[in-house]
C-alpha cells in the first residue's frame, strides 16, 4: 500500500438510534496489482489502473501494444494531477515478458484486465499454477468480449430496430466488446428492417479519422483486416449465407473494412458464433410466430454473456424476454441498441465466457467489517454484514425495536447467548420506509 492513500481507507458511521459506532475499513490489498488494458477505450486504460489505486493499492500497468501513446498522455495526466511517483507504474512491454515476471511474483494480489477472452483465460490457468507461491489468494476481475444480440418481437418499430442495428453494430467499426454482431429479425419485418438498414450505410462515409466526416474509420491493424476479409470472402462462397451491404475491403491506404451486413438461413452460422471485432452484422430471419424458440436460440448460441437488446412493442414479450435471457447478457437494452453504456451511471459486465461481471466497478480491496451498537435498552448486538443498511448520509430514523438478522448473535445483560428469527415485517417495513424517502436523499444508502 502506497503511503501516499493510507489516509482515505477508513470510514466511520454511527447508527441511528443507538449508543456506538459503526467501522469500517477499506483495507488495500497485500500486494500489487497488474492492470492489463485494451486499444479501443482510453477511458478503459484509465479506469484499469485509478480504480485499483483509488482502492489503496499500487499498480503496474501495462497497456495494449497499439495503445501505448494515449497511455502515455494519460501517465502524464496522473502526475499533473498529484498521483505520486510508485503508485502507478506504466511499463511497455511485451505481453509474454510481463507475465512471466508477474504471475511468479510472491507479491502479486490481483489482475484488473479487459482483453480477449483467450489471453485472460491463459491469465487465469497460469495463476491457478502458481496459486502456492503467493501471499494470498489473487482477486481475477477482468471483461472479455461478446457475441452481442439484437432480437426483434413482431411488435418492434422497424425504423427504431434498424438504427439499433446499423450505430450499434458499425460504431467505430464494431471494434467494442459490446458492439452488435448477430441479429435475429421476425419474417413479418425482415425486409422493411433491412431496407431501413441499408438506407443507414449508403449515408456513412468512410474514411481517415482526420476528416469528422468520416463515421467509418480503419481497423486497428493488418491483422485485424485481414482475419476480417477471411470471414467475408468465406461468406461470399458460402451457399446458406448472403451479403446484402458492404463486402468490400481495401488496405492499400489503411486497413479499411465495409460496413457488412451478412443474412444466413443457419442460425448457428459461423458468423453468428464467433466474436469478430469489426464492422461485420449478421442476421438470421426467424418465424414471426415463434419466438419463445428464438429466445432459446439467442440463449445457447455463444457462450458469451455481454450486451443484449430486446425491441418490442409487446410487453408481456418483454417480460418473457427478461427472463429468459437473464443470463444472457450482463447489461441488457430494451428497445435500444446493446452498446453506449455511460461510464459512470451504469455498471458494466457480462458473465459466462465474458468475464467476472465486475470489470467497471472493481473490487481490488478487502473489506472489513466490525459492528458494535448499543441500544437504549442496554442490550448489546453484534452483527456482521447485515449492518450494512445503516444510512449516515439521509439520517433516516430507524424503531428501536428494529430486530437484526436471523443468523445475528444477540448478547444480553446477563451474558446469555441466543438466536432470534428474523422478524420479515419489520424488515419490509424498513426497506419500504426507506425507498419512500428516498427523494428527499440525493446520496446512496
Amino acid at each position: 500500500t502506497h503511503d501516499a492513500v493510507r489516509p482515505c481507507l477508513g470510514s466511520r458511521r454511527r447508527d441511528h438510534d443507538a449508543i456506538g459506532e459503526v467501522g469500517i475499513a477499506h483495507r488495500p490489498l497485500e500486494g500489487f496489482v497488474f492492470a492489463l488494458t485494451p486499444f479501443n477505450f482510453t477511458s478503459i486504460a484509465g479506469n484499469l489502473p485509478s480504480s485499483a489505486a483509488m482502492m489503496g493499492n499500487v499498480v503496474v500497468w501495462k497497456p495494449a501494444n497499439t495503445q501505448i501513446y494515449s497511455a502515455q498522455v494519460l501517465m502524464e495526466l496522473f502526475k499533473e494531477a498529484g498521483v505520486p511517483d510508485g503508485v502507478i507504474n506504466l511499463v511497455y512491454v511485451d505481453g509474454p515478458t510481463a507475465g512471466d515476471v508477474i504471475f511468479a511474483h510472491r507479491d502479486f494480489a490481483g489482475i484488473h484486465f479487459t482483453g480477449s477472452t483467450g489471453v485472460f483465460q491463459n491469465i487465469w490457468k497460469t495463476i491457478g499454477q502458481n496459486i502456492a507461491s503467493y501471499k494470498s489468494y489473487p482477486r481475477i476481475v477482468g471483461e472479455t468480449g461478446g457475441k452481442d444480440f439484437i432480437l426483434a418481437h413482431r411488435t418492434a418499430h422497424a425504423k427504431a430496430v434498424a438504427v439499433g442495428m446499423s450505430r450499434g453494430a458499425f460504431e467505430y467499426q464494431g471494434q467494442k466488446c459490446s458492439a452488435a454482431s448477430r441479429v435475429y429479425l421476425p419474417s413479418n419485418l425482415a425486409d422493411e428492417i433491412l431496407d431501413y438498414v441499408k438506407e443507414d450505410l449508403a449515408s456513412f462515409k468512410m474514411g481517415d479519422v482526420e476528416d469528422f466526416g468520416n463515421f467509418i474509420n480503419a481497423v486497428i491493424t493488418e491483422a485485424s483486416f485481414d482475419k476480417l476479409a477471411k470471414y467475408i470472402d468465406g461468406a461470399k462462397a458460402d451457399p446458406n449465407a448472403e451479403i446484402i451491404a458492404g463486402g468490400g475491403y481495401d488496405k492499400s491506404k489503411g486497413y479499411f473494412i465495409e460496413p457488412t451486413v451478412i443474412v444466413t438461413k443457419d442460425p448457428k452460422y459461423v458468423t453468428m458464433c464467433e466474436e469478430l471485432f469489426g464492422p461485420v452484422l449478421t442476421v438470421h430471419i426467424y418465424d414471426a410466430d415463434k419466438f419463445e424458440e428464438v429466445l432459446e436460440l439467442v440463449d445457447t448460441t455463444s457462450p458469451y454473456a455481454l450486451t443484449g437488446a430486446v425491441f418490442s412493442q409487446d410487453r408481456y414479450a418483454i417480460d418473457l424476454a427478461s427472463k429468459k435471457l437473464v443470463h444472457a447478457a450482463g447489461n441488457f437494452y430494451i428497445n435500444d441498441k446493446p452498446t453506449g453504456a455511460v461510464v459512470g451511471q451504469q455498471p458494466f459486465g457480462g458473465a459466462r465466457a465474458s468475464g467476472t461481471n465486475a470489470v467497471r466497478y472493481g473490487t481490488m480491496r478487502d473489506n472489513v467489517l466490525a459492528l458494535k451498537v448499543v441500544r437504549g435498552d442496554g442490550e448489546i448486538i453484534t452483527t456482521g454484514t447485515c449492518g450494512s443498511s445503516l444510512c449516515s448520509a439521509c439520517r433516516i430514523p430507524r424503531p428501536s425495536s428494529r430486530e437484526p438478522c436471523s443468523q445475528t448473535s444477540r448478547i444480553t445483560s446477563d451474558g446469555r447467548r441466543t438466536r432470534k428469527a428474523a422478524i420479515v415485517a419489520d424488515v419490509v417495513a424498513d426497506y419500504a420506509r426507506r425507498k419512500s424517502r428516498r427523494q428527499a436523499c440525493h446520496r446512496p444508502c
